[in-house]
């Protein structure tokens, strides 16, 4: 229900400052960082270990208001390791995995402490999450082959703090820690992913 109510109040505050449409007010945005993903499967006889992997995105959005701003924004997540093994150790399989994000996102800008602007986050979207096996012992694959995962597009979510510096009107640097969840693996055994990452971004305006 708080769901609703925050996906309700944000609609309403973007439909009464969205009437007088400013170009100006428009920006960019290109971004990066680490992320770590996180697995929780539905087997409890599995062992993961984590994944590292790096994220570059892009975005484009719009100034509300002084205190909020919305966008859509794109990313990826390149060669994800994600290994597991059975704690009797006759399984184990090694893939690469890649994610692929776009989603819409409200941030919300707190006072401004000299150029320093302290924020949060939250949005919603859709992940594709696919790969490949490198490596595989036993049947942990649902016909027995080591072959790609087949692709899956999922149900994407976030929330994210972070702090930017105002280096000029059109121009803001940067940084957020962000949680994430990006859905299924499909292939067994399932995972449910997700993940935090920390991000650098430049925003600017042309």
């Amino acid at each position: 229900m708080s769901k609703k109510l925050l996906a309700l109040s944000l609609l309403t505050i973007i439909a009464n400052n969205c009437y007088g449409f400013d170009y100006d007010k428009i920006y960019y945005q290109i971004h990066g960082g680490w992320a770590k993903l996180n697995k929780a499967s539905h087997n409890h006889n599995i062992l993961y270990t984590n994944m590292n992997a790096a994220m570059v995105g892009a975005a484009w959005g719009y100034d509300v208001s002084s205190v909020l701003r919305t966008q859509i924004d794109a990313e990826y997540r390149f060669n994800q390791k994600l290994s597991a093994e059975s704690v009797d150790e006759a399984h184990a399989l090694d893939y690469r995995v890649y994610t692929g994000t776009l989603a819409w996102t409200n941030c919300i800008d707190m006072a401004n402490f000299y150029n320093v602007i302290p924020y949060i986050g939250f949005g919603i979207g859709v992940a594709r999450i696919s790969g490949k096996a490198k490596f595989i012992r036993g049947d942990f694959t649902t016909d027995g082959s080591a072959n790609r995962i087949k692709p899956s597009i999922n149900f994407h979510w976030k929330m994210l703090a972070g702090f930017a510096y105002k280096v000029r009107d059109d121009l803001y640097f940067s940084i957020d820690y962000g949680y994430k969840s990006f859905g299924k693996l499909k292939k067994t055994p399932r995972a449910n992913l997700t993940g935090i990452e920390v991000a650098f971004a430049i925003r600017t305006r042309f």
